[in-house]
């Protein structure tokens, strides 16, 4: 057991603690959830079958974790009990797809629709601001904002501007190609900073109190992001995930697809950029933002919404799965990283970590959902005195080889692609179409 937990854990005893249910102001669940002790025990605990084999896309915890939710390729939503694995309802989603398009709002406990949003008509993502507001985006380029509390009618045979605040098909963008955008996430210490990312080698901040000016506030890029230059050097590299952290205000965490995940906080000055716009004879100025901190060593093609974030209830952890099967870890603060998992033969399309336990559920290009917690089984060896024996380490951890598989996937994203998409198919039990077209 680690000095740290068994300081924690006598605190605990001596009352030292708020004894809160609230996981939010329970300091001794806060230390010990990504404490090193559970990180280094992660083992498979259990599968979830999704019913008819139906294909997992996403995944989302209940506020206090006694149930999750799963969506599926045929639009069905499965509510499933935590600790007992059974499923507790099967939700028939009027969308059809769940890629269709369309938002739908239901009661959890009836199943029954609530209101329906057909809006949009290519695939979304959502961002919650509080109960009441939904903001999406879609692979259109359009950015739409609901207020739940009010009734929404519109054609669904035309395109409907009610909703709309931001259309990327007329905005002014660095390439010409048209903004897919996949991401998008609200600042929630300042909910009128929103930030999108999608096909487009970098992340965009908007202010949503300038909607009928410039709102586009600030551009995030790579390493390689500093000039404007129309393309990239990696056609496969694009800023296609971003997230804001909970827990400090202005952090923001982009994801590049086939690069690396960079932190940046959206208060830091930026560089003046000037570029000319596609199809304009003027010229327009960015702001441009360097980042803070980099996680590398991963393999992330084609990972997406669904499987970078921040792990631990203070957020002092970058998660991040792979198209190889595996999940990485890292420190926040020091880009170390510090757990390396197999869960799969396919890529991990869905992550998602308990809000109160040290568990992870985490899902493939599959039907299965798996729940990763830590096990009480101690270790052979000692990490700290054998790291590269296979007996200090969970039997699922790669942390005894962990340098050479970085160096390995380092090698392989910026070296031939066609050697990457080898890789992936050979480790891949059913490939993508897109790692074989």
């Amino acid at each position: 057991m680690s000095a740290t937990l068994s300081q924690c854990l006598w605190q605990r005893r001596c009352n030292k603690y708020n004894t809160s249910r609230s996981t939010l102001s329970n300091k001794f669940s806060r230390q010990v959830y990504g404490d090193p002790f559970f990180l280094n025990r992660m083992v498979l605990d259990e599968s979830l079958q999704s019913p008819m084999n139906d294909i997992v896309t996403s995944l989302c915890w209940s506020g206090e974790g006694d149930y999750l939710l799963s969506g599926s390729c045929s639009g069905q939503l499965y509510l499933w009990n935590t600790f007992d694995s059974t499923q507790r309802r099967t939700i028939n989603s009027s969308t059809g797809s769940s890629e269709s398009g369309p938002i739908w709002l239901c009661d959890l406990e009836s199943g029954h629709s609530i209101a329906t949003y057909p809006c949009s008509k290519a695939s979304t993502r959502l961002e919650m601001n509080g109960s009441d507001e939904v903001l999406s985006c879609s692979e259109d380029g359009i950015i739409r904002q609901f207020d739940l509390r009010e009734q929404h009618r519109c054609d669904p045979e035309s395109e409907c501007r009610a909703s709309m605040i931001l259309d990327y098909r007329q905005h002014t963008t660095i390439k010409g190609d048209p903004v897919r955008l996949q991401s998008i996430s609200i600042d929630p210490f300042a909910p009128h900073y929103f930030a999108v990312a999608g096909s487009q080698n970098y992340a965009y901040l908007h202010d949503r109190r300038m909607q009928h000016t410039s709102s586009l506030v600030k551009l995030f890029v790579n390493k390689n992001g500093t000039a404007f230059s129309g393309t990239s050097q990696n056609e496969l590299c694009y800023g296609n995930i971003c997230k804001f952290s909970s827990t400090e205000s202005g952090s923001l965490l982009v994801n590049w697809s086939d690069d690396d995940i960079y932190l940046f906080n959206i208060y830091d000055d930026g560089m003046s950029v000037t570029a000319t716009s596609q199809g304009d004879e003027s010229d327009t100025t960015f702001n441009v933002v360097q980042h803070r901190r980099r996680y590398t060593g991963h393999l992330n093609p084609w990972v997406n919404d669904e499987c970078v974030g921040f792990y631990g209830l203070d957020e002092e952890y970058i998660i991040s799965g792979t198209d190889d099967g595996m999940i990485f870890l890292w420190n926040r603060a020091n880009e170390k990283v510090v757990q390396m998992l197999t869960v799969d033969r396919s890529p991990i399309t869905g992550i998602k970590a308990h809000p109160t336990l040290p568990l992870l559920a985490i899902t493939g290009s599959s039907s299965m959902i798996k729940l990763y917690t830590p096990r009480s089984a101690p270790s052979l060896t000692s990490p700290s005195t054998h790291p590269f024996s296979e007996s200090s380490y969970a039997t699922t951890s790669h942390m005894y080889e962990a340098d050479i598989l970085i160096n390995r996937n380092e090698r392989l994203k910026h070296g031939n692609p066609s050697h990457l998409f080898n890789h992936l198919i050979r480790n891949d039990s059913d490939p993508p179409p897109c790692y074989i077209q």
